[in-house]
């Protein structure tokens, strides 16, 4: 009844800047350290192997649903 275009603009606007950070923190840690394997290889050197599985299983049941 009161909603507006207003919140979806602002919604857009604050998941914009989070996926900006992201794409900005995964270049820069490509520039640092170039290797192979992605998001998983990165979590697995800079967290942890067990951060690195989730995040592996994580994509696969994105990708399948």
């Amino acid at each position: 009844m009161w909603a507006g275009p207003l919140g979806a603009l602002l919604a857009y606007t604050c998941y914009g800047f989070v996926i900006w950070g992201v794409c900005l923190g995964a270049g820069e840690m490509a520039a640092f350290l170039p290797i192979r394997g992605g998001y998983i290889t990165y979590a697995a050197l800079y967290l942890d192997p067990a951060a690195s599985f989730a995040i592996g299983w994580n994509f696969f049941y994105a990708a399948t649903m």
